[in-house]
């Protein structure tokens, strides 16, 4: 509304009839906030508490009580200011859409369509975010119980014998000859060499037995008697292949007979 004062002031002198000056005022008093339609941004249902959460704008822009309703049907207020209001819902409300209408003091009316307790259409996956950062290491865990003692596997094939053995019976000795009982094949390496010769003695009989290594014709050990059996004890220290001899001579003129010998190398070190 706009009021026209026109105030008119005669100024009369003394030498002239007058003079008029009109001075002319305009005032407007429109009013400084126009009333505002409500927007309705959100509106969240919360079934334990039977409540509405609406948010918007200019819900209450006189800070007067909006009117919040829902199908025509208003619902009482927990709480409102201009950007939120909070309704209370009626007990038994159906799944379904409804349209919810907000109407404030300057009787503007916003609305949208508020669809309860039914679920809508799945949306389209996101795409996958980036990995995070890799974090540190932790601690080590405590170790765990020991497991139960599996089968026992079954047992291997026997490993390659580290004795070497030889023997014999029933062998004429001449007087005054040596005679070579039997030989034994060793590999390399270090042996115990133990031979025995049993034999046939007699008055005035002696007999002398040794241990030769075959390629060099080194005696190894050598023993005399008079009485069986005589026994025989070395060592060997081979850097290639060879030959052990056990032989025995009869050191009288009858001669006699070797009924028993053996010959039995170990490997120093090796397992049988």
């Amino acid at each position: 509304m706009i009021r026209l004062f026109i105030f008119l002031r005669r100024l009369v002198s003394h030498k002239t009839h007058g003079l008029a000056l009109a001075i002319v005022i305009v005032s407007s008093l429109a009013h400084a906030n126009a009333a505002t339609k409500p927007t309705i941004f959100s509106a969240i249902v919360d079934f334990s508490k039977r409540q509405l959460t609406i948010t918007g704008e200019n819900f209450s822009p006189h800070h007067s009580a909006p009117v919040v309703s829902l199908d025509n049907s208003t619902l009482p207020l927990v709480s409102f200011s201009d950007a939120s209001t909070v309704a209370t819902l009626p007990s038994g409300l159906a799944s379904g859409s409804y349209r919810l209408t907000v109407a404030n003091s300057e009787k503007k009316v916003g609305s949208l369509t508020l669809t309860i307790g039914t679920t809508g259409q799945q949306g389209v996956p996101g795409t996958q975010g980036p990995p995070g950062p890799a974090r540190p290491t932790g601690p080590q865990g405590a170790q765990g119980l020991q497991g139960p003692t599996g089968p026992s596997g079954a047992q291997g094939p026997p490993g390659p014998s580290h004795a070497y053995s030889a023997s014999g019976q029933s062998l004429p000795i001449s007087p005054q000859s040596t005679v070579t009982l039997l030989s034994v094949t060793l590999p390399m390496g270090s042996f115990v060499v133990n031979a025995k010769t049993v034999w046939m003695a007699g008055s005035g009989i002696t007999l002398s037995c040794q241990l030769v290594l075959q390629s060099t014709s080194a005696t190894l050990d050598t023993t005399m008697g008079l009485f069986s059996p005589l026994t025989n004890l070395a060592t060997a220290q081979l850097n290639s292949p060879d030959k052990i001899l056990p032989q025995c001579v009869d050191n009288a003129i009858f001669g006699t007979t070797a009924t028993g010998f053996q010959l039995v190398a170990t490997q120093v070190g090796g397992i049988n």
